[in-house]
């Protein structure tokens, strides 16, 4: 799982002065603030629909009817590896689709086909890609290091909900994403097709 900020930058803002002051940090503060970076580097993804670093991807789809497009979730898209479909989900013997027979839009993650449709099915296309940033943009770092500083001091207040299902009552934490995380992060999402 990629970490869209650093610990040291989450030092940098300034409800953390007192460990970037300290000259001996605990343990634990530090543990917590790289736990609380990864959950909302997560959630991040999860928010916009794509994985933001850069990586190679397996994605897996099951078209229906006369699909011929595909979204993929790692964007900017560098390079298609494969594009494969079987019916049986066995890859190795799989019919590989020529890099003449499609065209990729980068920066939306499109891939389609030129002049024919996806085998219709469950999991019946495989594409392996290499997507995302390299590096993460600042604007994301930036939204990182803002969410996880007010996460990390909210974790010291009470901010619960509970929900009742069935005879079992559940208590849980309720952290929305800032307005300004909010709206970084709309410019990155995926519009669903």
């Amino acid at each position: 799982m990629a970490e869209f900020c650093t610990l040291d930058e989450l030092k940098l803002h300034p409800a953390y002065q007192r460990l970037r002051a300290a000259t001996v940090t605990d343990p634990n503060d530090e543990e917590f603030l790289q736990m609380t970076i990864k959950a909302v580097s997560a959630r991040f993804e999860r928010a916009t629909s794509r994985k933001l670093a850069k990586d190679t991807y397996t994605e897996y789809f099951s078209p229906t009817g006369d699909q011929a497009l595909l979204q993929l979730h790692a964007l900017p898209i560098a390079s298609i590896t494969s594009v494969k479909e079987s019916i049986s989900s066995d890859w190795s013997s799989a019919t590989v689709w020529e890099s003449t027979s499609y065209g990729v839009d980068s920066e939306a993650g499109l891939l389609k086909l030129r002049s024919s449709c996806f085998l219709e099915g469950f999991n019946t296309v495989q594409v392996v890609y290499v997507g995302g940033y390299d590096p993460i943009p600042d604007e994301i770092r930036y939204a990182c290091i803002l969410q996880s500083a007010h996460e990390a001091q909210l974790a010291t207040k009470t901010i619960s909900s509970s929900q009742t299902v069935g005879q079992t009552d559940t208590t849980y934490r309720v952290i929305e994403f800032l307005p300004i995380v909010n709206s970084i992060l709309s410019t990155y999402a995926i519009m669903r097709l």
